[in-house]
């Protein structure tokens, strides 16, 4: 089906939206993005060779990182496109932007693939930098695309399609004429067990985790199991434990989690602030560092990705929105050590 271009109906220019803003950002310094070459003219660049010279540095700033889609991902975007691609934005259309939603949704595809970005209002084709195991390399763009789908609700998804330039990517890229010299490093397991004694049972984390209750319940009703999970991704460690409390009946099962952030040096863990006051248990997903130090956290929170850029000890967070999902879903976010299932 052919549109016609309607600029603005669509609404909006390229951009990140972001809660949030990093106090003291890492930073290397910086140079004004701008668009690049029509993609057909531009290469992929090799992985080796994309990093920024030393007359060419390049600062980590939250609102040039754009989400990656990609259907094996830890984010469960229900947009209507398996292809790996950089989302623009996410949003619950109004007025006429909701009138197009609706009539893709009336294409049984939900989506429209376009040449030029400006027909659904998106800025020129930017460079789009992904992040590996060896750091950044460039990514080819292909098509501007626009998709719909109304599952829970209503939602309009702008971005570009891509073709990865590294085997395993971070599931942000950077937007602009170069990228920060960032490698990714996904987290790796150092521990998964059940616990019969925590009292008895010896780790280097167990200081960490028997302050944080590791060993904690009522007389009345100790839990018929405890595990304990870490996992680590360089400097930055997830540490966390779960009680369960059995039943017959699945909906009657009772758990409790706990979960922790933090850098660790093998002796000492110093908790990174959570996402928000009301966030719990957010999981390491991976971790962002410049020359072997931790420069952003990446965790996921209820399906949203959460990037948090480091300065020492400190870290600010904001949100990359991932889409729209179904309170049930939400519901049974993050590890659980329930036996049974209770649900819709």
């Amino acid at each position: 089906m052919v549109v016609m271009a309607r600029p603005t109906r669509w609404g909006g220019v390229l951009g990140i939206v972001l809660m949030g803003c990093p106090t003291s950002p890492p930073t290397v310094a910086t140079a004004p993005p701008d668009a690049a070459e029509p993609v057909a003219e531009r290469e992929v660049v090799a992985q080796e060779a994309s990093e920024p010279s030393a007359s060419e540095v390049v600062p980590i700033e939250a609102d040039r990182f754009a989400f990656v889609a990609m259907e094996d991902g830890p984010f469960p975007n229900a947009a209507p496109l398996r292809t790996t691609r950089v989302v623009v934005s996410i949003e619950s259309p109004e007025g006429e932007a909701a009138e197009d939603a609706e009539r893709l949704l009336s294409d049984s595809r939900g989506v429209e693939r376009h040449d030029e970005p400006g027909a659904i209002g998106l800025a020129t084709t930017p460079r789009v930098w992904m992040f590996g195991k060896a750091g950044p390399c460039e990514a080819k763009v292909g098509k501007a695309y626009v998709a719909a789908y109304d599952d829970p609700y209503l939602t309009l998804e702008r971005g570009f399609e891509i073709e990865s330039c590294a085997e395993d990517f971070a599931p942000l890229a950077y937007l602009g004429d170069a990228a920060p010299p960032l490698s990714w490093r996904v987290p790796t397991t150092v521990y998964y067990d059940t616990v019969a004694d925590p009292t008895e049972w010896e780790h280097a984390t167990k200081p960490v985790l028997m302050a944080n209750g590791l060993a904690e319940w009522e007389p009345d009703a100790p839990p018929a199991e405890i595990s304990v999970r870490v996992h680590e991704a360089g400097k930055v460690w997830e540490i966390g434990y779960a009680h369960l409390w059995p039943h017959e009946e699945a909906c009657e099962e009772e758990e409790g989690v706990d979960l922790r952030i933090g850098l660790w040096d093998g002796k000492r863990f110093d908790e990174l602030s959570p996402v928000s006051r009301f966030a719990g248990n957010s999981e390491l997903i991976g971790v962002l560092e410049l020359d072997g130090d931790a420069a952003a956290v990446i965790a996921d929170e209820r399906y949203q990705l959460q990037l948090g850029l480091l300065d020492g000890p400190t870290i600010a967070w904001s949100e990359v929105r991932t889409g729209d999902y179904h309170d049930e879903d939400v519901a049974y976010w993050g590890w659980s050590v329930l036996e049974g299932y209770c649900g819709p």
